[in-house]
């Protein structure tokens, strides 16, 4: 039986030859975040989406920042923050989920005192799943990523549901939940624009 250090050796030589990659890794944050908008512009014709501004991504309180990748808008308000992520990475999705459960809800600088706050949806996908995608941009072709989109945005907006006692809040959740749990059901029928 060899040392326990030769074993490190090797393992660390093999790890040399044959480097991780990106969707090993999970290096893929940008790309998730394009492709995430992109299937809000092609499932939901009502839904505008727009990048988070650098504030808003920053997450740094001081400078205004919310930790969203990306606002939704209904109507022309803003209806849905979206922190998106591919980490696997314990202590990130560890501390994105800490951020949703203290601060279900989100104000942006555009927004009036007298606009609601809006839920916030905290989206988990696979680095591998992205890369196929970016691979092949069809999302019929990825029916379980678009699955895990909608799965990751309807259980962000139940959990803030249960974070308010807001009838407004509810009725505007509510009809989110309407609109991404019927998209879910399409997909689960092999329907997918």
């Amino acid at each position: 039986m060899g040392s326990p250090e030769l074993g490190y050796v090797h393992k660390i030589d093999k790890q040399r030859q044959n480097p991780p990659s990106r969707e090993d890794i999970g290096d893929w944050g940008k790309e998730a975040e394009e492709t995430v908008i992109e299937f809000f512009r092609n499932n939901f014709p009502g839904v505008e989406i727009r990048r988070a501004t650098p504030a808003e991504d920053s997450g740094k309180r001081e400078s205004g920042g919310k930790a969203v990748d990306a606002v939704a808008y209904i109507d022309g308000k803003p209806s849905l923050g979206l922190q998106i992520t591919t980490s696997t990475d314990s202590a990130v999705k560890d501390s994105k989920s800490q951020l949703m459960k203290d601060f279900p809800f989100l104000r942006l600088a555009e927004m009036r005192n007298t606009d609601p706050s809006i839920p916030r949806a905290l989206v988990f996908l696979k680095a591998g799943q992205v890369a196929e995608y970016v691979k092949n941009p069809d999302f019929k072709r990825h029916p379980e990523m678009a699955g895990q989109i909608l799965e990751s945005v309807i259980k962000s907006l139940q959990f803030a549901s249960l974070k308010t006692k807001d009838q407004d809040d509810h009725k505007r959740i509510n009809v989110l939940l309407a609109m991404f749990q019927k998209e879910l059901e399409q997909i689960k029928k092999g329907r997918l624009n």
